[in-house]
């Protein structure tokens, strides 16, 4: 022990933050392609790193501190490639409800029964400040083909949605109760675009392998059916938490002022109304509406007081801290990144009991290697990396800035201010690359805000613990401070440029900003570091950020006439750049109550092209599949010209989209057979529909439009949700259809890519955009078989993920972009 007291007491600062950073060097080769076969690399790995322990061990006790450092980096840098390595082998895990599905719902509509249990209390979901569905996530326990038949033991995690109008008796049922229902089970959708969160493993982290519809008179509660006691002790206390916020805050009478609480208390956001949620985002202040560092920060200094006050001696005050976080942590499990939080606090609380006054960077260097040595491939995840980016800043910048010899209140308000402010600067990079969002008042805001959030969320915790008692007192108080730091998260959200929406910089800019960052650590962090200097390096990290936000980059297309067929789901969106910089959208995927394709894919991949603005957006034609996303698109990337067809249906999703088209200041163009445009050496024809047809009433696949795009020699055939009918009007007016690549006509259903059609195209590849396990069966066998027997190449987005189509002048290339699996 005195070897390892020795080190930490050297010359050598930090080495444990030191050795977190080599560890998460060696994941990162790891990740990378090499030319070494993967058992090969791994085995080699695990014995060097072996080897460097055993040396490390050795120059230790001999208090050989270079060769030390050394080989204790070089251990980490292995142990962190071996463990990365390893768990990347390792093949994904079938639960026996998998099994159970792919056995007993072969078809797109079969049903299975299901047993299970709920986690929590079911949350409403709202869109436009009104109750559009219920999501209810449960433990399955058994399934089968019915109540009468052999139900087959399971264990796995399923979320369902019940759709508006909500059934009131779902609405009654409580966490760890029984239930019975029949459902169709969908694996969750991951989908495999350049620059788009992998939602899938976000689930999968809170135990959620499956998803589907509970429909009325498809369920009934099932007494028989009870949670583990430990499973519904956490439920009951997370309902006792939550019963409690409603007394205080009613959500009939004050919701946003409920919904503030509990996002801050429980970290459930399923209550914010639309315009709490935008008004906190573009501020830049989201982060104060779930639980993370922040607060349980606050609940460390709020039990930290009480115990101080009760004179408890220091080690059992921790103990009993971290036993509370700790039961904090569990009945909130799944929502939050708090178990990480706990991690860092408990090894800063035993190094401050062991070697009284160490330097706070080393904690988070202990914790970071225990959780990387764990799940090595985290740290790709954006969660981990701003949890643990935030603990870093905190230990190695916002503490060496803060006044220590203050008194109390004054620390404290420093160190909010100060952490606002770091916090800011530092995750900058953060906020652009994932979030996408750089406000010019996001600092300012977070100077008002989190002092405000800081008063309010202790505050509401003891008026929690008071309970009914106290109400009539404690109530109003809550209500009127969130309803205060409501208004104001509102008013700056109006502020000039509030909403700035950003592409991701290039990658060397990235780097460049890590490289400052690191700087700016070393700076503030470094024994006998100067005051002046680290508040002259924190200036010029702000400089940084200011650049990061003002700098346009340019954007960064791929080469030649390339169409990106996006991985939507069941719809389509496709996007185009020809060879002058010029940018074309084609549709935008779905909407539902609880997804936006816009929002959550297209506006991401576009984002992480570097782009800021289209110069045209084409709707092929109004079903929801196709036009739902493109609200967010002409919100956030201001297109030049919008396409859509000479004649529209008049149902309401069409009205509203025209009136958003003529609000956003675009020219309109309505297009038909035989129009054309040049961009630069490369042309777009537009093939259908006729120019004489009618839409009807309401929107349906013959209004579709279909292009043929083409450079010199090559060209590219986009079909929408053409049918027969239109397949059969072009061949009888002899249309020029002859394209290497076909983007396949109503996602591959049997109604479109008759043998006539496609000997006319003559396509190399095809490509077919389609949702996986959707319930229409797409793409049909029959389409599939006679694309192959054709010879042509058939992808997939629901198995290749998004694909990218390249022309130049004579070649046809076509890149897919499946993700990696354990890699988001």
């Amino acid at each position: 022990m005195r070897g390892l007291g020795w080190l930490l007491d050297s010359g050598m600062v930090q080495p444990m933050f030191y050795g977190a950073v080599a560890a998460a060097l060696g994941i990162v080769v790891a990740a990378l392609p090499s030319p070494v076969p993967a058992p090969a690399a791994l085995i080699w790995a695990t014995a060097a790193a072996g080897i460097a322990a055993g040396c490390f061990a050795v120059s230790l006790a001999r208090q050989r501190r270079m060769a030390a450092a050394a080989l204790g980096l070089a251990f980490c840098l292995l142990l962190g490639y071996a463990r990365a390595a390893y768990v990347a082998r390792q093949p994904p895990a079938v639960s026996a409800l998998a099994r159970v599905v792919s056995t007993l719902e072969p078809g797109v509509r079969d049903r299975l029964t299901i047993l299970a249990y709920l986690r929590d209390q079911p949350q409403p979901l709202f869109d436009h400040g009104h109750v559009s569905a219920l999501r209810l996530d449960v433990s399955a326990i058994a399934a089968g083909t019915g109540l009468n038949s052999a139900l087959t033991p399971v264990s796995a995690g399923v979320r369902l949605y019940a759709y508006a109008p909500v059934a009131p008796a779902l609405l009654q049922l409580s966490a760890g109760e029984g239930i019975a229902f029949d459902a169709h089970l969908r694996p969750l959708p991951t989908y495999h675009d350049p620059g788009v969160a992998d939602f899938a493993a976000a689930a999968r982290r809170e135990d959620v392998e499956f998803s589907g519809t509970l429909d009325p008179g498809r369920w009934r509660a099932w007494p028989a059916i009870a949670g583990p006691r430990l499973a519904a002790t956490r439920a009951h206390l997370w309902a006792w938490i939550s019963q409690h916020i409603d007394q205080l805050a009613p959500p009939a009478t004050a919701s946003r002022a409920n919904a503030l609480l509990r996002g801050m208390l429980l970290g459930d956001v399923a209550r914010l109304d639309e315009t709490t949620r935008t008004s906190f985002q573009e501020d830049g202040t989201y982060h104060l509406l779930v639980v993370a560092g922040l607060h349980v920060g606050l609940l460390v200094i709020l039990i930290g007081y009480l115990l101080r006050g009760l004179r408890m001696p220091l080690a059992w005050s921790h103990l009993v801290s971290l036993g509370l976080l700790g039961i904090y942590a569990w009945v909130i499990v799944g929502r939050t990144p708090t178990l990480r939080v706990l991690l860092m606090l408990a090894v800063y609380y035993a190094a401050e009991l062991w070697f009284r006054d160490r330097q706070a960077l080393n904690s988070v260097g202990i914790a970071a290697l225990v959780l990387l040595a764990l799940h090595p491939l985290d740290l790709f995840s954006a969660g981990f990396q701003m949890s643990l980016g935030a603990a870093i800043l905190l230990a190695g910048v916002c503490r060496p800035l803060t006044p220590h010899s203050a008194p109390r209140y004054q620390r404290f308000a420093a160190h909010v201010v100060i952490a606002s402010l770091v916090l800011q600067i530092g995750f900058a990079g953060f906020n652009t690359v994932y979030f996408h969002r750089v406000s010019p008042w996001s600092m300012l805001a977070n100077v008002v805000l989190v002092p405000m959030a800081s008063a309010l969320i202790p505050i509401a915790w003891i008026a929690v613990a008071l309970g009914p008692v106290a109400a009539h007192v404690t109530g109003p108080l809550l209500v009127g401070f969130a309803n205060l730091m409501i208004r104001a998260a509102d008013a700056m959200a109006r502020w000039p440029g509030a909403n700035g929406r950003v592409p991701a910089p290039p990658g060397w800019f990235l780097v460049l900003f890590g490289l400052a960052v690191t700087l700016w650590i070393v700076a503030c962090a470094r024994n006998g570091a100067r005051r002046p200097w680290q508040w002259a390096s924190t200036g010029g990290m702000a400089a940084f950020v200011v650049a990061l936000s003002v700098v346009h980059f340019p954007p960064r297309l791929p080469p030649g006439l390339t169409a990106t067929v996006l991985d939507v789901g069941q719809g389509d969106s496709i996007f185009v750049s020809f060879p002058d910089g010029r940018t074309l959208l084609v549709d935008g995927g779905p909407r539902s109550a609880h997804w936006d394709t816009g929002a959550e894919i297209v506006a991401p991949f576009l984002w992480s092209l570097g782009l800021r603005h289209l110069d045209a957006v084409l709707l092929s034609h109004g079903h929801n599949d196709h036009l739902g996303g493109l609200s967010t698109v002409l919100a956030d990337f201001h297109p030049g010209e919008i396409w859509f067809t000479r004649s529209l249906p008049g149902e309401p999703a069409m009205a509203a989209f025209l009136r958003q088209a003529r609000a956003s200041g675009a020219t309109l163009r309505r297009v038909s057979s035989g129009d054309a445009f040049l961009a630069g050496a490369s042309r777009l024809d537009v093939l259908l529909p006729a120019p004489d047809y009618l839409a009807g009433d309401w929107a349906s696949n013959k209004d579709s439009l279909a292009l043929r795009l083409s450079w010199g020699t090559e060209s590219m055939l986009l079909t929408g949700d053409t049918e027969v009918p239109g397949e059969r009007w072009m061949l009888d007016h002899h249309l020029a259809l002859a394209s290497p690549l076909l983007k396949v006509g109503h996602h591959g259903s049997n109604t479109s890519s008759t043998p006539d059609f496609l000997a006319a195209v003559r396509p190399a590849a095809a490509i077919i955009s389609v949702g996986a396990g959707n319930m229409y069966g797409h793409p049909s066998p029959e389409v599939v078989e006679r694309l192959q027997a054709s010879g042509v190449r058939v992808f997939r987005t629901d198995r290749d993920g998004a694909v990218q189509c390249r022309l130049s002048q004579h070649d046809l290339s076509i890149f897919l972009f499946r993700r990696r699996p354990g890699i988001e």
